[in-house]
Order: structure tokens, then sequence, then C-alpha cells
């Protein structure tokens, strides 16, 4: 087991050994008849948001889910529990229902926290009602990282007006064009924009690109040829406040993660525009009561 995983993490390919343990190619196909209680960080860098899916599209529709995906940073990492006063009383009555078979009136689905703070409530996360819609990058304009690396960035251009809340993985697709670099890495930076031109970080995504078809399988990348490159983001649940844009960025460093150097150079991603597409959910559906937020229990 540590020489696959030493030997993974060096190269990066997802080897047989790995593959027989994905527990996404079994959960489909359980008939276990049980619930989990499934508890999740949004700010979880360390057991990445990107380990959410698709784990829970998977689940048989026998599985119950209680599921709580929170915005809580305590310890600093987001690997935490979630700080909310009901945290103990909630885990006792799932085990108590689960372990002993008594109603103690669990409220089957989800309850996640967005990044306003707000807990909002549906039957699956992401929400099946969740709406596709493409949002077109049509103002890509190049500018230059503190380490010379070429970037180019644009605004996120969706139909109607802000506020606008997406629940599951954005995709975002742009093109480019490799010289020199026989293993880029691409990158797509989502920021939130302010009037005033302030911008906050939301989201990101990274492709390596001898694995963009896949992990386990090495594909050459073309050189000096025109390329359209598919850039899943994070599993999140974000809000755009009105009067604020969301941006793009390509080629910029990403936090997540930790491109070898030189990976991300002899990129040129085209003006020619791109595409975001986007999972736009409900705003309205906010948990009735907001639970009461507390300290951390073991800090």
């Amino acid at each position: 087991m540590q020489a696959n995983g030493v030997g993974s993490g060096a190269h990066g390919m997802k080897t047989d050994y790995w593959v027989e343990r994905d527990w996404n190619r079994y959960v489909a196909d359980s008939d276990w008849n049980g619930s989990v209680f499934f508890v999740h960080g949004l700010q979880d860098w360390n057991v990445k948001p990107d380990h959410i899916l698709p784990w829970l599209d998977e689940l048989p529709e026998q599985i119950r889910v209680k599921g709580w995906l929170h915005q809580d940073t305590e310890d600093g990492t987001g690997h935490v529990y979630p700080m909310r006063a009901d945290w103990n009383q909630t885990m006792l009555r799932w085990l108590e229902h689960t372990g002993k078979g008594k109603a103690t009136g669990v409220d089957w689905g989800f309850e996640v926290e967005g990044d306003d703070g707000v807990w909002r409530a549906s039957d699956d996360w992401p929400p099946k009602d969740a709406e596709h819609v493409e949002g077109h990058i049509n103002e890509l304009v190049a500018s230059y990282s503190d380490t010379g690396t070429v970037q180019v960035e644009g605004p996120v251009d969706l139909p109607g007006q802000a506020p606008y809340r997406y629940a599951g993985q954005p995709t975002v697709t742009v093109e480019a064009e490799v010289q020199g670099n026989p293993d880029p890495v691409f990158t797509a930076v989502l920021y939130e924009e302010t009037p005033d031109g302030e911008r906050e970080w939301v989201n990101e995504g990274v492709v390596r690109g001898i694995y963009r078809e896949g992990l386990t399988d090495a594909q050459p990348v073309p050189q000096n040829e025109h390329l359209e490159i598919e850039i899943p983001l994070y599993p999140q649940d974000d809000v755009l406040e009105p009067g604020h844009r969301w941006i793009v960025v390509f080629g910029d460093d990403p936090r997540h993660a930790q491109p070898a150097p030189g990976q991300m150079h002899g990129i040129a991603y085209t003006d020619h525009g791109g595409h975001v597409d986007m999972p736009l959910a409900p705003m309205d559906t906010t948990v009735d009561e907001q639970p009461e937020q507390i300290g951390c229990f073991a800090c």
C-alpha cells in the first residue's frame, strides 16, 4: 500500500491498486438498506470537497441520508465538525434511530451552509432542482502573475440578475495552446468582485494536461495546437451578492494544489472566450430556524 501511495503521488496516475479500492465503483450496486449521517466541510482542504462527489450521486435510493455541509474553519483548515449547538443532540438522535430503532424524529435530507453563512435545506445535494445554466466569458483580457506566467481573465455573464446561488460542481471550459511543455497544468480560479474592484477567492479547478481524459490513462498533450480544456471546479455552495460579479482567471496560482515548477509555463490561453456550466439552485430554501453557532468543543 505504501509503495502504491508513493508511486501515485509521484506520477499522479490512478493505478489498478487504487481503482480496485474506489468506493464510487461499488456503492451504486449496494443492496445495503441503512442510513448515513454525512458531514463534510466545504472548506476542508485536507479531505477536499471533490470527495463529496460523485460519492453522493452514486448512493442507492434505499440508503437514507442526513447531510450537513458546512463552512466552519475553526482549526484553520476546515477539517472540523460543524460548530452547531445541536451537533451532539442530532448525532445522538441519528444513532438512537439507526442503532436501536427508536423513533427519534430524524429529519432526512440535507442542510447546507452557503458561503453567505445561511443554512438551506433540500432533499438532495446538489439539489435536483438546480438548473444548469451556461455562463459566457466574453471579455477575456491578458495579465501577468508575479512569476511572469501569462493569465487570461474575464467576467461570467449569466442570464438575469444577482443574487445567484450555485450548489454543486461548476465546470469551466477555455481554449489554450501549449508550447514546449509536455506536462502542463491548466488552472481556473473563480473570484467574486465587488463594484469597487475588490476580489475574494471563491473556487478553483486544476487539470493536469496528460490526465485530461481521466486519471487512469496518461495522454500526450499536443503542442502548438488549439485545445479545448474542461476544468471542473470544486463542489461548493456559493452566493453572488447583488451588484457583484464572478470573474474567472485562467493560469492563476491555485490555493489548494501545488503544480510542479514549470508545469504552468508555456500555456497560451486564447482570447476567444470561454464558458462556465453553473448549477444554479433556489435561494428561498433557508432553514426555518437557523442553527445557533458555538465555539469548538475540543479546541
